[in-house]
């Protein structure tokens, strides 16, 4: 279920200090500044790995709407900043673009079923486990949403240093 809840509303729901809701009657003028100043440029060092480009297409402002966790009780709302179209919306493109290589290097990523299948089999080899270690799964495929920002940050600023110190 989704609600739509008027400015002052929307900002006693959103949970981050700092946010500021855009206001109506500025959306508008903010969108054709957004695609007035799109980049579409790149420097052209050849040392420097190419990255993810924005394009000049029309870019637009964010949209805020919330949804109600209805499998919880109480059915608490979350909010929701829709970026589709808005000028940062490469910058997730960008950052998975420089970490892929280093996420698959991780001595606990599982890359899908079939990688997961393959280093069960791996363990299986090596002989019987201990009587007291259990194997499980679960879905972690949007997991990212409970990783505290700045830890993700952080970790993300190790590898890339580690992975500059490797030559990758």
């Amino acid at each position: 279920m989704c609600h739509l809840y008027s400015l002052t509303e929307a900002a006693t729901k959103v949970p981050q200090r700092g946010f500021h809701l855009l206001p109506t009657s500025l959306k508008e003028p903010m969108n054709t500044a957004v695609n007035n100043n799109t980049s579409h440029s790149q420097p052209q060092d050849h040392n420097v790995r190419p990255t993810p480009q924005l394009n000049k297409a029309k870019k637009q402002t964010y949209l805020f709407y919330i949804l109600r966790k209805i499998h919880k009780e109480e059915n608490p709302e979350r909010p929701i900043i829709g970026g589709n179209g808005c000028p940062t919306e490469i910058t997730s493109q960008f950052v998975d673009y420089h970490i892929k290589d280093l996420i698959s290097q991780l001595p606990y990523y599982v890359q899908d079923d079939i990688d997961f299948l393959r280093k069960i089999h791996d363990i299986n080899k090596t002989g019987p486990l201990l009587q007291d270690i259990l194997l499980c799964t679960i879905p972690v495929s949007a997991l990212y949403t409970d990783i505290p920002h700045e830890d993700g940050a952080d970790a993300c600023r190790v590898a890339l240093e580690k992975g500059r110190d490797l030559g990758t």
